[in-house]
């Protein structure tokens, strides 16, 4: 019987000092934005308008990236449903 000398596969194990330095980041947008209403034909742009704070830094726009803190929601409840109110508003 024939032996391998490969290695068994391990994924690769993630540095802890890749973004040691975004541990200080605030949250440019906050929670009472989310429960103010926003009329159904202004909903895309106001949406746009959250997602724009967190391009204007590299450092906000990687923390937008990895989904920290509120941009998860923003990423996976707002975006989706500001594209369902801009094609009902149409």
């Amino acid at each position: 019987m024939k032996t391998s000398n490969r290695q068994p596969f391990s994924a690769p194990r993630p540095n802890p000092f890749r973004y040691t330095h975004m541990k200080n980041i605030i949250d440019p947008v906050n929670t009472n934005e989310f429960t103010k209403n926003v009329p159904i034909e202004l909903v895309d742009s106001w949406v746009a308008e959250l997602c724009t704070r967190y391009h204007s830094d590299p450092d906000l726009y990687n923390y937008f990236l990895e989904k920290k803190g509120l941009t998860k929601e923003i990423q996976d409840e707002l975006i989706p449903l500001a594209s369902l109110c801009r094609k009902l508003a149409s």
